[in-house]
């Protein structure tokens, strides 16, 4: 067994210049044909920046060498570069007889460029040819595919060879060892033939086990780990039927419940709140623990809603997830939501309309009374009598213009009298039957 690791993602520079195209930057070589590319190799002129302005595809048994002492970058700028060589290493990058090192990346704003290589007859996808160490090899975004052969590793050293210095720093690697005589390269690091896993850095971290592969198993798998603030990595490792390992390299951050907690709520009052926390992808809402109080409603965006249907206080666990390299990452916060009882209705009693009551009639009413209503009462006057003679004295008075006793008299006063009261009764009862 040898030792080695596991892939890498990868950000690419800017990339060398032959041939026709859009303008090339200083220093920048555009290239749209394999031979360009070969020229370029067999110069030995360093350093290069080469930027695809097409899909390129290796032609013949060899594949591209980057000259000893070279410095090269490759940017593929959206298109798709594919190396396979039956000869050796698909990209040659090696330490001896001076370091080689290569840079790839995508500049594409879409991130679309891809570069699939396949060594052969010992040789690395990229890195060392049989028996040949890996020089320094950088991925900086793009999806990069690299396949060795006859115990070559995916990336790395050749079959006998270390694994060099390897560094990816963005996008997606996928990287598949070989296997030579029982013995399996390195998906990234040592050939076959149990030497030198060399190194691997994502994102400017050491993967986690990675110190641990030489001489031991060459097929590493680490759980997702943040080699620098913003920055993410994965490495996932198969074994069937040889060791290939994908490392990938994202920004972001994890999810962080920033409120301290809600407002106020009361029964039968509508409630809208809101419930925040950071992180990147937007994390997303939900209640892990305890229940909200009833008539409230907590949606995926935070937002509490609803109107609260009970008084009482309700403790909760809130969760937010996001996903990271396809790998849920949670964080948790308790929260006590307070719902005060519905407020007391104070309302004036109904009023009883009082009736109006209808005007008392004058007590002492107008009494029209007509002469011709009232019965005339004659008196006869007294026919003159004979002046009587003068008797003496009885001691009885007499009336001064009658002469007569007091009691005829009397008796028609009285008379008088009862006939006006009967006449004021039966005018009142008049008036009463007209009202």
């Amino acid at each position: 067994m040898v030792a080695g690791l596991a892939g890498t993602a990868v950000a690419l520079g800017t990339v060398g210049v032959v041939g026709a195209g859009p303008a090339a930057a200083a220093g920048e070589v555009l290239v749209d044909d394999w031979n360009d590319l070969v020229m370029l190799s067999l110069a030995g002129t360093t350093p290069v920046v080469v930027r695809l302005v097409a899909d390129v595809q290796s032609q013949g048994a060899n594949g591209l060498v980057v000259p000893t002492g070279g410095a090269w970058v490759i940017d593929l700028a959206g298109h798709a570069l594919t190396i396979s060589s039956t000869s050796g290493p698909g990209v040659t990058v090696e330490q001896q007889p001076s370091m080689a090192s290569i840079l790839v990346r995508d500049s594409s704003p879409a991130g679309s460029g891809v570069l699939t290589t396949s060594g052969s007859a010992g040789g690395a996808g990229i890195g060392g040819a049989f028996a040949r160490d890996a020089g320094s090899i950088t991925i900086e975004s793009g999806t990069i595919r690299a396949t060795g052969g006859g115990g070559g590793a995916g990336i790395g050293g050749g079959a006998g060879g270390s694994g060099g210095t390897v560094a990816v720093t963005g996008g997606t690697v996928v990287a598949t060892g070989s296997s030579f005589s029982g013995s399996q390269a390195a998906a990234i690091g040592a050939g076959a033939l149990d030497v030198t896993a060399g190194t691997l850095t994502v994102a400017g971290a050491q993967v986690p086990g990675m110190a641990a592969l030489a001489g031991t198993e060459p097929c590493l798998a680490a759980p997702a780990f943040a080699p620098q603030p913003g920055l993410f990595a994965r490495v996932e490792a198969t074994t069937t039927p040889d060791c290939s390992v994908t490392v990938r390299v994202a920004a972001g951050e994890l999810p962080l419940v920033t409120s301290t907690g809600p407002d106020a709520a009361q029964v039968g009052e509508p409630f809208a709140g809101l419930v925040t926390a950071t992180g990147s992808p937007a994390p997303t809402f939900s209640v892990s623990a305890g229940t909200l109080p009833p008539g409230l409603a907590l949606d995926a965006a935070g937002h509490i809603t609803g109107t609260p249907t009970a008084p009482g206080t309700f403790p909760v666990t809130l969760t937010v997830t996001n996903q990271i390299l396809d790998l849920a990452q949670t964080a948790t916060a308790a929260m006590t939501f307070a719902v005060a009882a519905a407020a007391l209705a104070v309302s004036a009693p109904p009023t009883t309309p009082v009736p109006t009551p209808a005007p008392a009639p004058d007590p002492t009413p107008d009494i029209a009374v007509r002469a011709a209503a009232v019965p005339s009462v004659t008196v006869p006057a007294p026919a003159p009598a004979p002046a009587p003679a003068q008797a003496p004295s009885s001691g009885v008075s007499t009336h001064p213009l009658t002469g007569s006793e007091p009691g005829p008299l009397l008796l028609v006063a009285v008379l008088l009298l009862a006939a006006g009261a009967a006449l004021v009764g039966a005018g009142r009862r008049g008036l009463r039957r007209t009202a």
